[in-house]
C-alpha cells in the first residue's frame, strides 16, 4: 500500500489571521444583526409612544394615538350623571343618551411625529408626561329634551308645597297650627342651568336640595301672623251661648260657631254676619207665635182655634243679631234670653198660658183668670153688629191702662173709669150710661167696637191685669149645656145696678103732640122754632117708666132745642141724667145760659136731653179721633155750677134708643173719676187735669 504524501504544516502566522478574519466576520454579523434587530425594534415608535410616557397622568407607553384617546376619554364614554331628588327619587343622564365625546385638539399626533425611534433604548429608564387638551362634546338639544323628561316633573313627584294652617276645631284641642309641607315643585330654569354645567365638568352626581331650587310655602308653623290667629280662634272656639225658652234650649257651641267662619279679602277667618242674622232668624221661626193659630180651651168646656191678633212672643231679629254678633267677637259665654218685641205669658201651648180675659162674642161673656183660676166673670156689650162695628176677633196683649178717662170719636165723648185697650182703639171698659149687658144687646145697640161692662167687673178686671196680658175675642155659638157650665144660663143677662130695668129693643120713640111717628131707624132732627110743651103735659119716659117731672120747667129757645129726636128719661127735680148708647147730645151753643140750679128743661117729646159737653155721632165706619185732641167743652159754653148738677142715682133708668141709624155715642160725661157706677163728675166743664194729657192712646178710640 502505498503511503500517502505528508501535508505542509500551517504556519502560526496564517492561522492567527485566519482567526482573526473569523472573528471580524462574526463580529460583523452580530453587529449587523443586533442593528437590523435595534432598528426594526424602534421602528414601532412612530406609531407608538416611548416607554414611560404618560398624557395627562395616564400610561401611554408603547400606546398609539387612538389608544391614548381612548384612555383619556374612558370617563366621557362611561358618563353618568346621578340627579337626587327630594323624598329619595333618583334619575341618571348618561353620556351616550346626550352624544357626549371627546375631542382632541391634535397635540397627540404632533408628540408622536417629534419622537425618534431610533431612540427608543434611552427612553427605558428615561419618562417623558404629556398634556392634552380634551373638550367634551355633547348634543345640547338631546340634554334639554333630557331635561325636560325627568321624572322630578312629572305630575306624580313635582307636588306643590302647601301653607301652615289652621285644624278645624277639634273636642279638646280647639284649633292647632297644621305645619306646612314642603312639597317638591323644582324652579326648572335652576335645574337646567345646574345639569348643563355637571355634564360639562363631567360631574357625575348633582343634589338638587343643594341648588335651592324647590318652591318654598309661603306660610310656615312659624308664621307669627298664622299662630296669633289659632289664639283668636280658640278663644272663640270656647263659646257657649245657651238660649232659654222655657224647658227648651237652643245651644250655640263651636261646632255651630265654626261653621260660621269665612275667609275675609285678606284670607282669615272672621265671623260671617249674615250666619248670625240666619240663625236668629231661626230662633224666631220656631219660637215667635205672633201670627200663629192658637188654641182655647173655652169657658164653656169647647174648644176655639184663634187664628187672628198680634198676641204672642216676637224676636227683634235685628236687634238680637247685633247683640249676638258683639258677644261672639268678645268670645263671651252666657245663657240668655233673645231680645223680644213683644213677649207672652209662655213658650208652651197656648202662649197665653193660664192667664187670660175671654171674651165670647156670641154669649157676650167676659172671663178673666189668672194662673188658671176664674177670678171674675160678666155680662157684656160688644161692638153694633148692625152697623158694622162689631168687636174683631183675636188675642191681643193689653196696651196699656188708665183710669177716669174721656174717648173721643167724631161725634161722641165718653167719659169711663177704667180703660183698657188692647186692639188700637178698641179696649174694654166700664159703661155707666147702660143698665143692661149681655143678651143681644149688641146686636141693635151696641158699642162702637169696645166691650163695655158693668162698673164692678170692670175695676176687677182692671185691678188684675197689667201691659201685656193676653185679651182673646171670638165668636161661637155654645151650648145651653156649655153656657151652663160656664155658670150662665142661655140669654141671661145682668143689670148694673139693682133696681135698673132693660127697655125694650124695638120701642119707637114719642112723637112731638100732632105729628107721626117716626119709623124705626131713622132720626129727625127737630126744626130750632119747635116749642117744648109744659112739662105738665108732656112726659118722656119710656113705656113703663115713670118720669120724674121737675117742678119748674121752661120750653128751650131756639137755641136750646136739641137734635135728633130721642126719647129721654126726664129726671128728677136737681138731677141730670147721663144720656146713653145710641143718643146725640148738644151742649148750649156758645153765649146760651146754662141751666138754673134746679130746674131741668123738659124736652119735646122725642127731643134729646142736652148733654154736658157737644158731641157728634159718627158716621158709621169712620176712625174715631185721637182722645188728647179734645180735653174740654166748648170755650163759650157755660157749665151748670158744680153743686147744682149731680149724676143720675143708680136706680134712674136709662132709656136705650130702638130707633137710631147712627153708632151709639157710649159716654158723654168729661174724664173725671165718677164716685159710682153711672154717676158723673161735680164739674161738667172741666176735665181732670190727669185724665187724659199724659195717657198713651192713639187714634180711633172707640166706646
Amino acid at each position: 500500500m502505498e503511503e500517502a504524501p505528508k501535508k505542509k504544516p500551517v504556519s502560526v502566522k496564517t492561522v492567527v489571521m485566519i482567526t482573526a478574519a473569523a472573528v471580524v466576520i462574526v463580529l460583523a454579523g452580530c453587529f449587523g444583526v443586533g442593528y437590523y434587530a435595534y432598528a426594526r425594534e424602534g421602528k414601532q415608535y412612530t406609531e407608538v409612544f416611548f416607554p414611560n410616557t404618560t398624557v395627562n397622568g395616564l400610561d401611554a407607553s408603547n400606546k398609539t394615538v387612538e389608544e391614548i384617546e381612548k384612555l383619556v376619554s374612558a370617563d366621557v364614554d362611561s358618563y353618568v350623571l346621578t340627579i337626587e331628588g327630594r323624598g329619595g327619587v333618583t334619575e341618571q343622564i348618561t353620556g351616550a343618551e346626550i352624544g357626549l365625546h371627546n375631542e382632541f385638539d391634535g397635540s397627540l399626533e404632533q408628540y408622536l411625529a417629534a419622537q425618534d425611534p431610533m431612540q427608543w433604548w434611552d427612553h427605558r429608564e428615561q419618562s417623558t408626561a404629556y398634556e392634552v387638551t380634551a373638550a367634551a362634546v355633547y348634543d345640547k338639544d338631546l340634554l334639554q329634551a333630557r331635561i325636560d323628561d325627568l321624572i322630578f316633573f312629572s305630575e306624580e313627584v313635582a307636588r306643590p308645597p302647601k301653607d301652615a294652617y289652621l285644624s278645624g276645631y277639634t273636642e279638646g284641642e280647639g284649633f292647632v297650627v297644621v305645619p306646612e309641607e314642603q312639597g317638591a315643585l323644582l324652579d326648572k330654569e335652576i335645574v337646567r342651568q345646574a345639569v348643563f354645567e355637571a355634564v360639562e365638568n363631567r360631574s357625575t352626581r348633582l343634589v338638587l336640595e343643594d341648588l335651592d331650587a324647590y318652591q318654598k310655602p309661603a306660610v310656615t308653623s312659624e308664621d307669627e301672623a298664622l299662630n296669633a290667629e289659632a289664639e283668636r280662634l280658640n278663644r272663640f272656639g270656647g263659646i257657649r251661648i245657651v238660649y232659654q225658652f222655657d224647658d227648651q234650649k237652643e245651644v250655640l257651641d263651636a261646632y255651630t260657631l265654626v261653621g260660621w267662619l269665612k275667609e275675609d279679602a285678606d284670607g282669615r277667618l272672621e265671623l260671617d254676619r249674615d250666619a248670625v242674622t240666619d240663625f236668629v232668624a231661626g230662633l224666631a221661626e220656631r219660637y215667635d207665635t205672633v201670627g200663629k193659630p192658637k188654641t182655647l180651651h173655652t169657658s164653656y168646656g169647647t174648644t176655639a182655634v184663634i187664628e187672628k191678633g198680634t198676641y204672642g212672643w216676637q224676636i227683634d231679629q235685628e236687634e238680637e243679631a247685633a247683640q249676638l254678633y258683639d258677644l261672639l267677637l268678645r268670645g263671651e259665654s252666657q245663657t240668655r234670653e233673645p231680645v223680644y218685641i213683644q213677649r207672652a205669658n209662655s213658650h208652651g201651648d197656648p202662649d197665653f198660658g193660664d192667664s187670660y180675659v175671654e171674651i165670647n162674642m156670641i154669649t157676650q161673656h167676659v172671663f178673666l183668670y189668672v194662673d188658671g183660676e176664674l177670678v171674675t166673670e160678666t155680662d157684656c156689650v160688644t161692638g153694633k153688629v148692625s152697623n158694622g162695628n162689631s168687636t174683631p176677633e183675636g188675642i191681643y196683649p193689653l196696651a196699656w191702662k188708665q183710669k177716669n178717662r174721656v174717648l173721643r170719636g167724631p161725634g161722641y165723648a165718653s167719659f169711663v173709669n177704667f180703660w183698657m185697650p188692647f186692639n188700637g182703639g178698641v179696649g174694654m171698659h166700664d159703661a155707666s150710661w147702660r143698665s143692661t149687658f149681655g143678651g143681644t144687646i149688641y146686636k141693635y145697640s151696641g158699642s162702637h167696637g169696645c166691650v163695655n161692662m158693668p162698673y164692678a167687673a170692670a175695676q176687677t178686671i182692671y185691678e188684675h191685669i197689667e201691659a201685656g196680658f193676653p185679651v182673646i175675642c171670638y165668636n161661637q155659638e155654645e151650648s145651653a149645656e156649655s153656657i151652663a157650665m160656664a155658670g150662665k144660663k142661655p140669654g141671661e143677662s145682668v143689670p148694673e145696678e139693682p133696681g135698673t130695668e132693660e127697655p125694650a129693643p124695638e120701642e119707637t120713640l114719642a112723637a112731638e103732640p100732632g105729628t107721626e111717628a117716626a119709623a124705626p131707624e131713622e132720626t129727625t132732627e127737630a126744626e130750632p122754632e119747635t116749642e117744648a110743651p109744659a112739662p105738665e103735659e108732656t112726659t118722656a119716659s119710656e113705656p113703663g117708666t115713670e118720669a120724674s117731672v121737675p117742678e119748674e120747667t121752661a120750653a128751650p129757645t131756639p137755641e136750646e132745642t136739641l137734635a135728633p129726636e130721642t126719647k129721654t128719661e126726664a129726671p128728677a127735680q136737681g138731677e141730670t141724667s147721663a144720656s146713653e148708647p145710641g143718643t146725640e147730645t148738644e151742649a148750649p151753643e156758645p153765649g146760651t145760659e146754662a141751666a138754673a140750679p134746679e130746674e131741668t128743661l123738659a124736652p119735646e117729646p122725642g127731643a134729646e136731653a142736652a148733654a154736658p159737653e157737644e158731641t157728634t155721632v159718627p158716621e158709621p165706619g169712620t176712625e174715631a179721633s185721637v182722645p188728647e185732641e179734645t180735653t174740654a167743652t166748648e170755650p163759650e159754653t157755660e157749665a151748670p155750677a158744680p153743686e147744682e148738677t149731680t149724676a143720675s142715682e143708680p136706680e134712674t133708668e136709662a132709656s136705650i134708643p130702638a130707633d137710631s141709624s147712627a153708632p151709639a155715642a157710649e159716654n158723654l160725661a168729661p174724664e173725671t173719676e165718677a164716685s159710682a157706677p153711672g154717676s158723673l163728675p161735680e164739674d161738667l166743664s172741666l176735665p181732670r187735669p190727669d185724665a187724659e194729657s199724659d195717657a198713651p192712646g192713639g187714634p180711633g178710640e172707640t166706646g
